[in-house]
């Protein structure tokens, strides 16, 4: 448990990171706009989707070498698995579960 001068901190620094992000976020998309032409934002869904096939095929990690390759793709998809398991929730079911209780003394 955090002390209220730690969880304090914790904001301020989470508000500081914030404020800076969008900064940086700004400028990207100010030199992005400063280009010729428009953003074609009916393309977005379309590249998210392209991305989203990209990275869970590792597409291109499988391009020049096929032993290393699968290799490569298999220790991605190991921790590409831990963090869907991790982050599911399905885990909270194991918590659930009570050890027996002792009664009376330890031995």
């Amino acid at each position: 448990m955090l002390t209220l001068v730690e969880k304090i901190l914790f904001v301020i620094a989470t508000l500081v990171s914030l404020y800076f992000t969008y900064r940086g976020v700004m400028k990207i998309v100010a030199h992005i706009s400063s280009g010729q032409g428009k953003v074609d934002w009916s393309l977005v869904w379309k590249r998210i989707g392209d991305l989203i096939v990209k990275v869970g095929l590792f597409q291109p990690v499988f391009r020049f070498r096929l032993g290393p390759s699968i290799l490569h793709g298999l220790i991605g998809w190991g921790f590409l698995s831990f963090l869907l398991i991790n982050l599911s929730g399905s885990d909270l079911r194991l918590h659930r579960i009570q050890t027996p209780r002792q009664h009376g003394p330890l031995r």
